[in-house]
């Protein structure tokens, strides 16, 4: 009997979008294989958060510190500027509160209505 996976078995890590792309390239890709941190990120099946000293994303974060920590942008071999890793970084903490605030508030509502009429004060 076989049994086929999904395609996204991979997870990552969302801190190594704030590495140099040398450094990163160096540690998690073959030599003859050219990094692309968007490819990896729509591979990956999860994602941790580990940017530390950022807060987890459940953690709100001033967003002078954000500006701080945020990923770099590269410089193109024409002068210009890559943002990649950076816009990819954003939009993973983006996506993440886009994502809690969606499945979330729908409980958050179910659970103050509930004790709303459970409380005899608020139900009078």
């Amino acid at each position: 009997m076989s049994r086929v996976l999904s395609g996204k078995l991979s997870d990552a890590v969302s801190g190594v979008l704030r590495w140099e792309r040398d450094l990163t390239s160096a540690l998690y890709m073959p030599r003859d294989v050219a990094y692309d941190p968007a490819v990896e990120t729509e591979r990956a099946a999860v994602i941790h958060f580990s940017d530390a000293p950022l807060p987890k994303p459940w953690h709100p974060a001033p967003q002078q510190y954000i500006d701080e920590i945020q990923p770099t942008c590269d410089t193109r071999p024409d002068g210009g500027e890559e943002c990649t890793r950076r816009d990819l970084w954003l939009g993973l903490y983006a996506t993440f509160r886009t994502d809690v605030d969606r499945v979330c508030r729908p409980l958050r509502a179910a659970a103050t209505e509930a004790f709303d009429a459970s409380d005899p004060v608020q139900g009078a």
